[in-house]
Parts: structure tokens; sequence; C-alpha cells
């Protein structure tokens, strides 16, 4: 968002809501006036929740704590009535726990074959029907409630995330048209562990790690407001640096044990010209 939210006045915005599983939500907003050509606004948010719908029935842990914030800092400058410009900073983070994928016990509980009689059916029973392991140990929800999981410690369960990045909008008021320049850069990186099967045993559990910087510029020239012809044409550019890693476990399936390791290298350059003009008929 390149939209100047400074403002030469001195202001205060804050806002805090309380809800379920010890929801907290805070957002804070302040800026104002440095000095004639300088102004600021300076927001943060944050979200903290220490629990969430899900709970361990083997752990006792209530799963789906929320710990995430974000912080942005805006600078106007405008020394004249035809230069302006902005720049912002932004970061964040989040170390929350993603929720746990319900696991249906689909497998025979005596004969182990698939599908069980209820499942056949199109109805769920625990204990009659059950997971295996490799070591043909059986496992089930007692609870048949999706709300009651178990989960296995493969690569656990978080949802860690770093986010930041910069830009600079310089605006030049030209006597015959406004020439403007955007100049931005993205850095993510992210890292989801999941527990797909919600039992005890490693059935399928896998980890999604991901880093991605993306700078990009944009150069635009426009009409001036009271023009009676309307345009605007520019071009942009951009490039793109992704990595993705995805290691999957499953030592515990009775028919599949093994581990995966995939991983992924991206590198994009994109351009484009564009251009469009509004003459009037009338």
């Amino acid at each position: 968002d390149n939209t100047p939210r400074t403002t030469d006045k001195d202001e205060f915005d804050r806002r805090i809501d309380f809800g379920n599983y010890g929801l907290i939500e805070a957002e804070l907003a302040g800026g104002g006036r440095i000095n004639d050509a300088w102004n600021y606004r300076v927001s943060f948010i944050t979200r903290q929740q220490d629990r969430g719908w899900q709970h361990d029935y083997l752990t006792g842990q209530n799963i789906g704590s929320v710990n995430r914030s974000a912080l942005r800092l805006q600078l106007d400058f405008h020394p004249s009535t035809t230069f302006n410009m902005l720049l912002q900073v932004w970061g964040g983070y989040e170390n929350s726990q993603n929720q746990i994928g319900q696991d249906i016990a689909e497998l025979d509980r005596n004969t182990g074959a698939y599908p069980c009689a209820p499942v056949a059916a199109g109805r769920r029973d625990e204990g009659p029907c059950v997971a295996f392991n490799k070591y043909g140990h059986s496992v089930y929800n007692p609870n048949s409630d999706p709300r009651q999981i178990a989960s296995s410690p493969a690569f656990g369960n978080r949802l860690r995330n770093t986010a930041g990045g910069a830009s600079a909008q310089l605006v030049w008021q030209l006597p015959s048209f406004t020439l403007t320049s955007i100049t931005g850069v993205t850095v993510d990186e992210n890292q989801t562990a999941t527990d797909s099967s919600a039992t005890p045993f490693v059935l399928l559990d896998n980890s999604f790690n991901a880093y991605i910087f993306s700078p990009t510029e944009e150069l635009r020239a426009s009409s001036l407001d009271d023009s009676s012809i309307k345009w605007t044409t520019g071009i942009y550019a951009s490039y793109d640096k992704n990595r993705g890693e995805l290691p999957a476990n499953l030592d515990d399936h009775p028919f599949a044990q093994t581990r995966v390791y995939t991983r992924c290298d991206q590198k994009d350059k994109s351009y484009a010209a564009y251009g469009q003009a509004e003459l009037p008929i009338v």
C-alpha cells in the first residue's frame, strides 16, 4: 500500500479486543508532524492467543496458540509543491501452533482390512476401526471428536514466519505531466510443520520451509489532474528468488515406511510496459 497515511496533525489511535481461548488483539497507531517538510506515522498490531479449540488427549496440551505481530513506519517528505517522497519500512513475525489434521480410523481392528465395516457404511466408529503402525500396534481416538486429537513430534506443529520489506515512492509534479517512481523489496521466510494424521504414530508428518526475496521497480508518467486527456504510461520490472523445501516422514506407516525430501529453487525476471488514454467524445 503506497497511500500516505501520515498527517501534519498529531494523532494516536488504539484498539484492544478480547475473545475466547485467551485471545488478545491490539492495534496501535500514531504520528504527526516532525517539521515543515517531514511527517511520520508508526503502526503496530499484535494477536496473542494462549490456546485453540483442539486438545491432545495424550499429553493434555491445548493446541492452537497464536503469537503474531507486525510493525510499520511511514515517513512523508514534501519539501515543495512539486516533489514528495513516501518511505515505508515494515516487518512482522509469527510463532504459532498449526491446527493438526484429524485422522479417522479406517482399518478393521481384527483383520487390518480397509475399509472397516462402519467406514464402508459411511459412518465413523472409533474402536472397531483403528489405525496401525508398522509394528502392528493399533490406535484410535476414544473420543470420536475432531477437537480431541493426538499428535506425533516428527516436526512438531509450529508455524514460524518472519517477513519484512521497504519501499520508496517518489513523485515529481512536472509542468506537463507527473512522474512517479516506486521501488520496493520484500523478504519472507516461512516454516510450517504439520502432523497430517493426528495420531501418536508418525504416519505422515511434513514440514514446508520457504524463502522469498522479491525486489520491484515501477516508473510511471501520467497526465496532470486538469488535463482534458487523461493518460498514463510506464514500465515495470521485478525479480523473484524462491526456495522451497518439503521434508516428509512416514517412519511408522504400516506399508510405506520412508522419508522424502523435496527441494525447489526458482528465479524469475519479469518486465512489462503499459499505457492507457481516455479522450472525451463530446
